[in-house]
């Protein structure tokens, strides 16, 4: 049967009936986690794909036996799980694990290149001055920046600033056994080179707030530029981790997959296009309620703040969503990073924009496809309410979504969105985990000892204090390799006779060659990078989110 919209459809009541029982079989429940909406429970139907049970289990099993080689290690297997890490000791627990290029690289230029091509795109701004509760001194710039000047770099557009100040206030979280697990929320400030294309760390506070306690670090202060490096690294996997991963990512599309799945008929053309990018997100979601956002779970044992801390910054990332400036381009140019000239090497806005340029280019295709006219999508009943319950108290509470959809150019624009979510925008966040935070040294998700407050200091002595326990750092490298591990499918990629209306076919074709195009320029840019991006190569990219 052809999809059709509602206002076409000869058998409305069929349609609607249908629709009841979907909403009878979905519903809402906003208290696990508390504030965020998710399905109360799923139908069998929207289970765990077999592709993605298959492949964790084998993952598993691969971690197991990774586990046992470190084990059988001389010497490795006298080392308790509440044994200090030191930076042998956790290279040491990749055994049969590919060790990650980062471990060999951690170094100024390798911190300044994971805020472009981290796990964590996106925090960096532009910016033309510094915060005032930033003061970082023409003096000490000019120390690190030689040659350079504040006015200069600022008059060129080439400061940039991460700033943490989400994690502002958050409750510090504790291990099972009492230990504090420590975060701040701070700044760094970045410049690019006057006479070349690399970032270049400056400065960092590791607090929000100037203090003699906490004073400006800069490269020149030995150990304790290291530590306060570390610093922004533990507050760049939270802030990836609970705001942008689960917050902006996963609850966000949990969203809009509860909304098509109980608005939108499965004969409409929306739900046809979008269902197969929610390929296993409820599944997902479910699991991670259960048992990743609960008391001892990945959350609760892993990351910095408490477990209610952690779930604050989830929220946090919802309730500050507004689609206005949370779409790719949007975004980009809200943090004022359009301009290559200021930021040559960006490899998430660089090879992103060709996979967002082919997705909207598809989408609008698409909707214009289907709808043909403004006036055709302002009338659409099921459309209508798809958008409002995304909205609503009683439904998925996203008041960023726009309060009208009522033309083609606004509908391409919200479904090009969710396409790019729970496609690149998640690769980027989900497969990056692995290589940047699996080795504990480089992205710890907590540290064990407070900030630095001077400079100097004994360099193994602070690593040793700050780096998680042998245990932690285990579970955190087993963690965040298998996240990354698990593509159950393919963007652009959809089931055999998934497009009943043969119009579709020529649109999916250039979709599918956009694509190639942009995997070959996108393999041709990594080759010459000094530290490889694979992570938006149409090749690898999945097109929903299932792990």
């Amino acid at each position: 049967m052809l999809p059709v919209l509602p206002q076409r459809d000869d058998d409305p009541s069929g349609r609607a009936d249908a629709l009841t029982r979907a909403r009878g079989e979905l519903e809402y429940a906003w208290d696990r986690p508390e504030g965020i909406a998710m399905a109360k429970s799923l139908p069998s139907r929207l289970g765990f794909p077999l592709g993605v049970i298959a492949q964790v289990a084998k993952v598993e099993a691969e971690l197991l036996a990774n586990r046992a080689a470190v084990r059988l290690k001389e010497g490795f297997h006298a080392i308790a799980d509440e044994a200090p890490s030191t930076l042998a000791s956790s290279t040491a627990l990749f055994s049969l694990i590919s060790l990650p290029r980062v471990a060999s690289e951690l170094n100024d230029r390798a911190f300044a290149w994971q805020r472009v091509a981290g796990p964590n795109p996106f925090v960096l701004r532009a910016i033309d001055r510094l915060p005032d509760h930033f003061p970082v001194s023409d003096a000490l710039f000019a120390r690190v920046a030689v040659g350079d000047t504040l006015a200069a770099a600022s008059a060129e557009g080439r400061l940039f600033l991460a700033d943490y100040a989400v994690l502002d206030g958050l409750p510090m979280g504790a291990t099972k056994t009492g230990v504090t697990r420590y975060f701040s929320a701070p700044l760094a400030l970045f410049v690019r080179e006057a006479k070349g294309r690399a970032l270049l760390p400056v400065a960092i506070q590791c607090v929000q707030k100037p203090a003699s306690s906490a004073p400006i670090f800069t490269p020149t202060d030995g150990a304790a530029w290291e530590m306060a490096r570390l610093a922004v690294q533990v507050a760049d996997a939270n802030v990836e981790e609970s705001f942008q991963h689960l917050g902006r990512a996963h609850f966000l599309i949990e969203a809009f997959a509860l909304a098509a799945e109980r608005q939108l008929s499965t004969r409409h053309p929306l739900y046809v296009l979008m269902t197969p990018h929610f390929h296993g997100t409820l599944a997902i979601n479910n699991a991670a309620r259960d048992k990743l956002v609960v008391p001892g779970g990945q959350l609760d044992e892993l990351l910095a703040p408490s477990l209610e801390g952690s779930l604050a910054l989830v929220r946090k990332g919802l309730a500050s969503f507004d689609f206005a400036t949370a779409g790719f381009a949007s975004d980009i140019v809200d943090r004022g990073l359009g301009d290559m000239s200021a930021l040559p090497d960006y490899p998430f806005r660089d090879d992103g924009v060709l996979i967002d340029t082919a997705i909207r280019l598809f989408v609008r295709e698409y909707v214009e496809l289907v709808y043909e006219t403004d006036a055709t999508v302002a009338t659409d009943p099921e459309l209508r309410a798809f958008r409002a319950e995304l909205r609503a108290q009683d439904g998925g509470r996203l008041s960023g979504v726009p309060q009208r959809v009522d033309s083609i150019a606004k509908l391409a624009d919200l479904v090009a969105f969710v396409l790019f979510t729970t496609s690149a925008h998640h690769a980027a966040l989900n497969y990056t985990q692995g290589d940047f935070m699996g080795w504990a040294p480089n992205m710890p998700t907590a540290a064990f000892a407070p900030p630095p407050t001077e400079p100097g200091g004994d360099r193994d002595a602070a690593w040793s204090r700050a780096l998680p326990a042998h245990g932690l750092a285990s579970a955190q490298l087993e963690f965040m390799w298998q996240q990354s591990q698990i593509r159950d499918d393919r963007l652009g990629r959809y089931p055999a006779g998934h497009f009943a209306d043969p119009r579709v076919a020529p649109i999916l074709d250039r979709f599918q060659a956009s694509l190639e195009s942009a995997n070959t320029v996108i393999a041709e840019r990594d080759a010459k990078r000094n530290m490889s991006y694979p992570y938006l190569l149409p090749s690898l990219l999945t097109a929903s989110i299932h792990i």
